[in-house]
């Protein structure tokens, strides 16, 4: 499978998906997670109480073998990204993600994309090969058991509302999910047809996965 994927196809695609980012990084009134260290970072400001604590029981498919969604913890702090092949946000962010993973991915804090809800065949090797093209190489493909969308549809609705993508969930080592975010956070400054970078490529997500890393949630 062979995908054409540029960074100006991409944000083509982002519309209403940015908007509702953008729209959040100034409410800070209910993050879970903005305090201590993160108590000024607008990317903490971004996260909300999560849909439930608990994880949905779903079987991730991986270069390992068929697991559990829960043993992709191995008692690390873990942003966990939901996305899809078909989301333009998921495809801007995700190179983001990579480079915080390749800086602060450590044995306390791991960054593991998910996806979930594909509208065309995605096997590993489809995954790994879309990871690719974006950037995003650095991360192993994973993906809900046999295509599936419960994943998207457990974790990145809100009540009777369409799921929004990309959704990060953060997740502390007991596996206990204490925040997620949902929408593209963009950074204005420097999304252009040439550089689409989000606010995690900034110093704000640096700032973000230093905390974690450093044991924020431990």
């Amino acid at each position: 499978m062979t995908y054409a994927l540029n960074r100006r196809a991409a944000i083509a695609g982002i519309g209403a998906f940015a908007a509702a980012g953008s729209a959040s990084a100034t409410d800070d009134g209910s993050s879970p997670i903005a305090r201590g260290a993160l108590a000024d970072n607008a990317l903490a400001r971004t996260f909300r109480q999560p849909v439930s604590y608990a994880l949905p029981y779903v079987r991730i498919q991986t270069p390992d073998g068929e697991v559990d969604i829960v043993n992709l913890i191995k008692g690390r702090t873990i942003l966990l990204s939901v996305w899809a092949e078909w989301c333009a946000p998921c495809l801007v962010e995700l190179p983001d993600l990579a480079r915080l993973q390749s800086a602060y991915g450590n044995d306390r804090f791991a960054i593991v994309p998910v996806l979930s809800a594909p509208k065309v065949e995605m096997t590993l090797s489809a995954t790994a090969e879309l990871l690719n093209k974006v950037n995003a190489g650095i991360f192993r493909p994973a993906v809900e058991h046999e295509s599936g969308d419960f994943l998207v549809k457990s974790v990145a609705r809100s009540g009777d509302h369409e799921a929004s993508l990309p959704c990060n969930l953060l997740i502390a080592p007991n596996g206990r999910v204490v925040a997620r975010e949902t929408g593209l956070q963009r950074n204005d400054a420097t999304l252009t047809a040439d550089s689409a970078q989000t606010l995690w490529g900034t110093h704000i997500g640096e700032d973000f996965a230093k905390a974690l890393a450093a044991g924020f949630l431990q």
